[in-house]
């Protein structure tokens, strides 16, 4: 396929994809179109631009950002590579989350609960259900939810840690710990398959623990 044909084709579903949008989204594209040009226009080389094509998305995306916050700031090097660590720290959140299982929406946690969006809404307020903000709302991490309900024993672990950021929170539940001489597993894995009273003690002391010291 020639790059001509590429760009038809592309140019062609967005057409039709623009009309089809409500006003505030079609607002939000010709934002980001601007933004696409502004960084486009700092592309002074044929090699800045084959290296942008040979990137995954989300390393473009992030590439992209670098370049916007440069041109627009004059930023430094120092001050670049540091927002350069935020965004591949974020990156490696979102990757790890999509590893165990992805994110739900409030409508998707109201079906496997059986219980309306605003009790959804409310146990995300009691720290009841781990939340991330996302665009002026919440989603919910799947990994902490069954078929048909709340992964056993969860929300109490979640409660010791209400005072921590959702960063923390997943953390906790997603990295493997040591629970014996050289035997690792993450708490989310040992809370799903069934775990001991003893095993259980021990992630919540742990939880604790967590909550005390970071949120200090």
């Amino acid at each position: 396929m020639t790059t001509s044909t590429l760009v038809h084709e592309a140019t062609d579903k967005y057409k039709i994809n623009f009309s089809q949008k409500d006003k505030l989204t079609q607002a939000l594209s010709a934002r980001l179109i601007n933004l696409m040009n502004e960084v486009l226009s700092g592309v002074s080389t044929n090699e800045e631009v084959v290296q942008l094509l040979a990137m995954t998305d989300t390393e473009c995306l992030t590439e992209v950002t670098l370049k916007l916050s440069q041109t627009r700031a004059r930023v430094t090097q120092r001050e670049l590579e540091k927002l350069q660590r935020k965004l591949e720290v974020k990156e490696r959140f979102y990757a790890d989350l999509r590893n165990e299982g992805g994110l739900y929406k409030a409508n998707e946690v109201s079906k496997i609960l059986g219980v309306s969006r605003q009790t959804v809404n409310n146990q995300r307020e009691k720290s009841k259900l781990l939340a991330i903000p996302q665009g002026g709302d919440y989603v919910y991490p799947s990994f902490q939810f069954t078929d048909s309900g709340k992964v056993p024993y969860f929300e109490e672990l979640l409660n010791e840690m209400k005072a921590l950021s959702y960063v923390s929170q997943t953390s906790f539940f997603i990295d493997e710990i040591e629970i014996e001489t050289n035997q690792y597993r993450k708490p989310i894995d040992m809370l799903k398959q069934g775990l001991s009273q003893n095993h259980y003690k021990q992630l919540r002391t742990q939880a604790v623990l967590m909550g005390k010291h970071i949120a200090k």
